[in-house]
């Protein structure tokens, strides 16, 4: 049976595996980065960003090369989820 995720980012899911939305990305982000740096080509020319977005949105890491290794920080927990200011965000980001 595959993990039950909740709703909310930070409400556990009901069921024998409780994970919320934000630990479902924890554990799965350093896979990702393990298989993009098993390839050859993604691990050349692979890039990541990360930006955390509820109540605001903020560049938590600017688009780094995947072969800088880049440190991922813990992510801010927020209360809502305001997409139209991750949108602002995105369109005044580089």
């Amino acid at each position: 049976m595959s993990p039950r995720v909740g709703a909310s980012p930070w409400q556990k899911a009901q069921g024998a595996q409780h994970f919320t939305p934000l630990e479902t990305i924890e554990h799965a982000l350093p896979d990702m980065l393990s298989a993009l740096e098993e390839d050859e080509t993604a691990h050349d020319t692979a890039h990541l960003a990360v930006i955390a977005f509820g109540d605001d949105a903020q560049t938590m890491v600017p688009m780094t090369p995947v072969s800088q290794d880049p440190s991922i920080p813990t992510l801010p927990r927020q209360i809502f989820t305001n997409y139209v200011a991750v949108f602002q965000h995105l369109e005044h980001s580089e």
